[in-house]
C-alpha cells in the first residue's frame, strides 16, 4: 500500500506535464520558423532570442519535476522510446539508425511519457541488391 501511494505521489504531475508538452512543441516550431526567415532583421532576431529563452526556462521548470528529453538523432532505433513514422533509404547511416526527429519524446522520472517520433534509416535498395548479388556469387 505504501509503495502504491509513493508511486501515485511521484507521478502526480504527469497529466499536467502531458498537457504542457504541446506548448513546448509550439515554442520549438516558432523557433524553427523564425530561423528560416532573414537573419538581418533585428526584430526577428530579438523575437527568436526571446522565444528561445522562454523555451529554455520552460523546460528548466519541467526538468525540476523529473522531465527529461529522449535523445534520438544518430541513435539506434529503440521501440521502447521511439515511434517510427517513416523509413528513408540512405547510405549515409546504418540501417536502423534514427536520422531525423519529428517530435521530441520525454521521460518523466525515467518512465516513458511520450515517445520520440522519428524517421529511421534503411539500406538503399540498390545497395542491398549489390550485397545479395555478391553473396550469390
Amino acid at each position: 500500500m505504501e509503495k502504491e501511494k509513493a508511486v501515485l505521489v511521484e507521478f502526480a504531475n504527469e497529466e499536467l506535464i502531458k498537457e504542457l508538452l504541446p506548448v513546448m512543441d509550439d515554442l520549438e516550431r516558432a523557433i524553427e520558423h523564425i530561423k528560416t526567415t532573414e537573419k538581418d532583421q533585428k526584430a526577428v532576431e530579438s523575437m527568436l532570442n526571446g522565444v528561445e529563452l522562454t523555451l529554455k526556462k520552460f523546460f528548466g521548470v519541467l526538468k525540476k519535476f523529473g522531465l527529461e528529453s529522449i535523445p534520438a538523432e544518430g541513435e539506434r532505433f529503440d521501440p521502447s522510446r521511439h515511434e517510427a513514422i517513416s523509413h528513408e533509404e540512405t547510405d549515409k547511416f546504418e540501417s536502423g539508425t534514427v536520422i531525423r526527429e519529428l517530435q521530441k519524446g520525454y521521460l518523466l522520472k525515467k518512465r516513458l511519457l511520450r515517445p520520440t517520433l522519428v524517421v529511421v534509416a534503411k539500406e538503399k535498395t540498390e545497395a542491398k541488391e549489390k550485397t545479395e548479388d555478391k553473396e550469390q556469387q
